[in-house]
């Protein structure tokens, strides 16, 4: 690494690229191919965490970084922060680092949380007078009672995250700050204070490189935000547009798996003059999803046109697991479509509460005779993180409530 000439620019990327070579490592390669003088054979076997990444971050600016599971978000900030080193590139600092990468990284398990804000803040520099100082604020932060005094191997995974995020933050950072999924301590309630904690360090003028995979944080925090996918930046711009690109594009590739995996169903679009145009499934930030966390809210939109004039529609939900069981059975009408009527309907489901797996979403309209209008079925995934706790058995099949939105004729939908 070296200094920025500019005093604007707090990082500055220059073709930073980092390859792993599985098949051939270790010094028989180095001596067999040299450092760079790799064999067709170890190209081809090539990963590249990283592939000419150029960025230039200026002082003060909050940068979020979005991208699946291994598209390289981490290596990055391990890059920057010196822990390895790029295959290729140059990375230019201008100001003093601080990293909060793993954050039960150097807390002892045998020690008492107590303790070990006693090792941390030495660690970090401080002199025992000055944890002292800040120690009360820091276990009151962390909301961890009478565990303080208790063995830190004892914890449960969420007290140790609160305990790691109050340690790393109450110590204070310099003047560049990389955070690597920080916000994701503890529970909902922790979440929530650790974001608004975040929000403190960030008006203190700080650099910060924050990557999460929760997309609202990243709109909400940053003012810019890149996009990773396998190494390459495909989007570089404004936070919040490029947080929804991504959650889109993510939806769109879940839809596509579950859609390969689950029975198809030809969708019957249209009939008398009525049609189903499409179904979005949404989350609690009405951004496209395919994957749900159990006890989340669910929105299903659809999106419809009707080239004739109907006394009445009823729209009907019904959803199954993909082993065929029944899980969901809903409907509403509504009454008196013009012609030539566009609109939306909302289903609203408060909670997500059936057990994880794939599910088939039929939305099907009928006319007030009985006679099916159209079909339109999808495909969603629902994940619960104590699924082996409850032996994936539904706890109840939650209540839905409809809300209609008109659209004038030639509006968009």
């Amino acid at each position: 690494m070296s200094p920025v000439n500019s005093q604007d620019f707090a990082l500055r990327l220059e073709n930073v690229e980092k390859i792993y070579y599985p098949r051939y490592t270790g010094i028989r390669s180095i001596l067999r191919h040299g450092i760079w003088g790799e064999s067709k054979s170890a190209r081809h076997d090539a990963i590249w965490a990283l592939n000419n990444v150029n960025l230039s971050i200026p002082r003060g600016e909050i940068l979020g970084i979005v991208g699946a599971n291994g598209a390289g978000k981490s290596t990055l900030l391990r890059i920057i922060a010196g822990l390895t080193f790029p295959t290729r590139g140059k990375i230019h600092v201008n100001g003093r680092l601080s990293a909060m990468l793993t954050l039960a990284a150097g807390l002892y398990p045998e020690l008492t949380g107590r303790k070990n804000i006693y090792t941390m803040g030495m660690y970090y520099g401080r002199s025992r007078q000055q944890v002292e100082q800040r120690m009360d604020e820091i276990i009151e932060f962390a909301a961890l009672g009478e565990f303080i005094d208790h063995p830190f191997r004892t914890y449960s995974s969420g007290m140790q995250a609160r305990l790691a995020f109050s340690i790393v933050t109450g110590f204070g950072f310099n003047e560049i700050l990389l955070i690597d999924e920080a916000l994701g301590a503890g529970d909902a309630r922790f979440a929530a204070k650790s974001a608004s904690r975040m929000r403190e360090l960030i008006r203190q003028g700080r650099t910060v490189l924050l990557v999460s995979h929760n997309n609202a944080a990243i709109a909400s925090l940053c003012c810019r935000a890149v996009w990773l996918d396998h190494g390459k930046v495909v989007m570089d711009g404004d936070a919040a547009q490029v947080a929804r690109a991504y959650s889109e594009h993510s939806a769109k590739r879940q839809q596509q798996r579950f859609d390969t995996s689950l029975p198809r169903v030809k969708n019957q679009r249209g009939h008398a003059g009525f049609s189903i145009e499409r179904v979005e499934l949404l989350d609690r930030n009405d951004n496209l999803c395919a994957a749900f966390q159990l006890s989340e809210p669910m929105r299903i939109r659809i999106h419809y046109r009707s080239s004739a004039r109907l006394n009445e529609v009823e729209f009907r939900l019904s959803l199954r697991r993909a082993d065929g069981a029944r899980m969901l059975e809903a409907s509403a009408q509504q009454s008196r479509l013009r012609l030539e009527d566009r609109g939306m309907v909302d289903a609203l489901i408060d909670q997500i509460r059936f057990a994880q797996g794939a599910y088939i979403l039929d939305v099907s309209a009928w006319s007030a005779t009985g006679e099916m209008l159209a079909l339109f079925q999808t495909s969603f995934q629902v994940n619960d993180p104590h699924y082996a706790e409850r032996g994936g058995i539904p706890l109840f099949f939650p209540p839905v409530n409809w809300e209609w939105i008109r659209t004038p004729p030639n509006g968009e939908t």
